[in-house]
């Protein structure tokens, strides 16, 4: 179970004010049929005030569009359960109030005292599509399950295999939520010698319309399964003006006007796997069709116990008839291996890759950031699949690593008894794709050579009230062709908690980096974050946070100098759903102050946040 430090700084980047929440009123459904009726609803809003975020460049527009404005953000999710049927829906809304204007005073003011190489129109483009007040039903759908048999109608989420083959799934850390809108069956059965189970789904993707980190809104094409969401008609035409002068040299201005258009056109997807058992044996087939024209299969054997000491999974996948960029059809193909073994208090994890051309199902959406107005750059890194990368979660990959890859990483465990355990791994990779090479090409030229080595403890004391989890790590990349360092880095990562007395406790969590990597800054620089709560459990924690960055460029005005960015946050929680109260004030946090800005992964999904500085108020209301 996370703890409430943990749960209050994984609540996106930044900040807050107020929520609203309706009464709570008791609902007694009767039965049906002779069959209970089951209503779950739960509300989550929240309430944020962006001040000046500090990331002001003069080169880039968006800079100066995401400071002192407002939002509140709701989603409301409600599921009805009767007999075997299953009814749910997701309400998102996003209203936004003292937004940036193209045409303020104070803008026009800051873009003159910087000396900006953009212009109005610049700005004009770049809030086309951010900043739309918004209600659209999110998610949608119906389930029928008995035994053997579950179908779905509406929106689902699917991975297949490890995810080499397809996986849209929700991803809380990176605000990603994608989901399959359309119909699934799976089948499963027990004839004794053998278990089967089939799955097949279809339908379109399904990803957020409303990124909230930057609101930025996604415009579809206006397929008929997406009734209710935002298109690009909805967002009307981009209007531009023009400073010209006429045949006889007067000045005049041209009104320009660019038709609407969708930045997401819906992707289609058909899918579907196989799954066999018998005598301790599993075998898996896979196979996706994206959009038509891509498809992506795979094949899997995997053991879920070998003499009750260890396992052993093996997914080897392919990509026919995918093409390069010189127009080459070119296929691509991936290897995936895991084995654990245990041996009363050892135990040994190994994993392996080895990728070829493997590409990653990118979304249908215009991510071009030269196309300001019709594109949505904050969605480019949204993908139906999603590769093991036999790394920890948190490595920050660079470039496309997976693409054209070979490595693996093996960690040992060892408990000295229920109190104390130590841990390290190492990793080695080789891949031809952290530089600029979506063909593959295996040279030298190409090559990055990757060393990952860690090693911590876990200690649990005060009758397990009480626990230190540390590691210590480093990472070095070297170009093959060359004597120089791709990329490096040493850290600490810790999290510690003390009981104190009855039901109150202290916990400390962060980390610490220097990192280095020549492409970008000529030094290295060093960032991190320290968090210490006071906790009263399971109800109120108290937050002091502390960020700090070195790296130039962390505020305007500053190279090389050390960042500080400091924050406070109170997270309640109700810890019951007796009264009215405690349905309505579920899980309340408050966070005002700073966050740093910067690229998070989750085991290799990444995304760009922009740095935040003010206040958020989120609510959580269970019924």
């Amino acid at each position: 179970m996370r703890s409430l430090l943990h749960a209050a700084l994984a609540c996106l980047p930044a900040a807050s004010l107020l929520l609203a929440a309706g009464s709570a009123v008791a609902i007694d459904l009767p039965n049906v049929g002779g069959k209970p009726v089951a209503v779950d609803v739960v509300n989550t809003a929240a309430a944020v005030y962006h001040f000046d975020n500090q990331n002001d460049d003069p080169r880039y527009a968006s800079r100066y569009l995401d400071d002192h404005y407002g939002e509140v953000l709701d989603r409301l999710d409600a599921q009805i359960s009767w007999w075997r049927l299953q009814l749910g829906a997701r309400i998102d809304a996003a209203l936004y109030v003292g937004t940036p204007s193209a045409t303020s005073v104070d803008l026009q003011q800051k873009i003159l005292n910087d000396e900006v190489l953009f212009g109005l129109n610049d700005a004009t483009r770049e809030l086309h599509s951010r900043y739309r007040n918004t209600v659209y039903p999110a998610k949608l759908w119906v389930t029928y399950t008995q035994p053997g048999i579950e179908a779905t109608v509406g929106d689902f989420y699917a991975q297949l295999g490890r995810g080499l083959v397809f996986s849209a799934r929700k991803m809380d850390e990176l605000a990603i939520d994608t989901t399959v809108r359309g119909g699934r069956l799976a089948l499963e059965h027990d004839f004794t010698l053998v278990r089967l189970k089939a799955t097949a789904f279809a339908g379109q993707l399904n990803p957020l319309r409303i990124d909230s980190a930057s609101g930025r809104r996604l415009h579809g094409a206006g397929s008929p399964l997406f009734f209710g969401f935002p298109d690009a008609e909805s967002t009307g035409d981009l209007i531009t003006y023009e400073s010209t002068v006429d045949a006889q040299g007067n000045p005049r201005t041209v009104r320009n006007v660019a038709e609407a258009k969708p930045s997401y056109v819906e992707d289609t997807v058909l899918g579907g796997s196989l799954e066999v058992g018998v005598k301790g044996v599993q075998l898996a087939a896979n196979g996706a069709l994206l959009r038509g024209e891509i498809g992506t299969f795979s094949g899997s054997i995997a053991v879920p116990s070998i003499a009750e000491h260890g396992d052993v999974y093996v997914e080897v996948a392919g990509q026919p008839g995918r093409t390069g960029e010189n127009g080459r059809i070119r296929s691509g193909y991936a290897i995936y291996a895991a084995a654990n073994a245990r041996s009363g208090p050892l135990a040994v994890s190994l994993e392996g890759k080895h990728y070829r051309r493997f590409l990653p199902l990118s979304a249908n959406i215009d991510v071009d950031p030269l196309n300001p107005g019709f594109s949505a750059p904050e969605y480019k890194g949204l993908a139906y699949n999603q590769p093991p990368t036999a790394e920890a979660v948190y490595v920050e990959p660079i470039g496309a690593p997976n693409v054209c890859a070979t490595g693996g990483r093996g960690r040992v465990d060892y408990r000295f008894n229920r109190s104390v355990a130590l841990y390290a791994w190492v990793g080695h990779y080789v891949s031809f794709t952290e530089k600029a090479n979506d063909e593959c090409v295996t040279d030298d030229a190409n090559r990055t050579d990757t060393w990952d080595v860690a090693a911590g403890t876990e200690l649990h004391f005060d009758d397990s009230r009480s626990h230190v989890r540390a590691w210590a790590g480093a990472r070095h990349s070297d170009e093959a062709d060359s004597e120089r360092a791709f990329y490096s880095e040493g850290y600490v990562r810790y999290d510690i908690v003390k009981h104190l007395a009855g039901a109150f406790s202290i916990q400390a969590q962060g980390s610490s980096r220097r990192r280095y990597r020549p492409e970008n800054f000529e030094s290295s620089w060093v960032e991190g974050d320290n968090y210490l709560a006071l906790q009263w459990s399971p109800h109120l924690a108290v937050i002091f946070g502390h960020e700090y960055i070195s790296q130039p460029g962390c505020e305007p005005g500053k190279d090389g100098e050390l960042c500080h960015l400091f924050s406070g946050g109170l997270q309640w929680k109700s810890g019951s759903r007796r009264t009215t109260l405690d349905q309505i004030v579920d899980t309340a946090q408050l966070f005002v102050g700073q966050r740093r800005g910067g690229l998070r992964c989750v085991s290799g999904v990444c995304r760009t946040f922009p740095p935040f500085q003010g206040a958020r108020l989120e609510l959580v209301s269970r019924f």
